[in-house]
């Protein structure tokens, strides 16, 4: 279970797998057809780096939310474009990238600044 919230006080729970391996990370929501909108992906790391992203393979837009240590949303990259090779980055080092579907940022407000709460920002405390 992942909580965001905005920083507007608004929260939204989601059912995510979290992926630490290389190829886990590597495979990601690669070849998924479908997300449940309550549902998404977190890409943890074991130290801050600057990360990036592409959407090879992938079949369903997202949007993408570059985490630091604390929790805290630095970068939210809205409605990625499905197979494209671009890469997507971090502006900043982070521990996360959590992938959920496009527009659920818009739609819940989710902004740079956002807290999250889930387990792989807990690690540190």
């Amino acid at each position: 279970m992942l909580v965001v919230q905005t920083t507007d006080g608004i929260s939204a729970q989601f059912e995510v797998v979290t992926v630490t391996t290389r190829a886990d990370q590597a495979q990601g929501l690669m070849y998924v057809r479908h997300l449940p909108l309550d549902q998404g992906m977190v890409f943890s790391y074991t130290r801050n780096q600057v990360l990036s992203m592409w959407m090879k393979d992938t079949y369903v837009p997202l949007d993408m939310w570059f985490v630091d240590e604390g929790g805290k949303i630095q970068k939210v990259v809205a409605r990625t474009v499905p197979y494209s090779l671009e890469s997507i980055k971090s502006d900043s080092p982070v521990r996360a990238v959590i992938e959920v579907n496009a527009g659920l940022s818009a739609m819940l407000g989710v902004t740079a600044g956002a807290i999250v709460d889930h387990r792989v920002f807990q690690q540190d405390q």
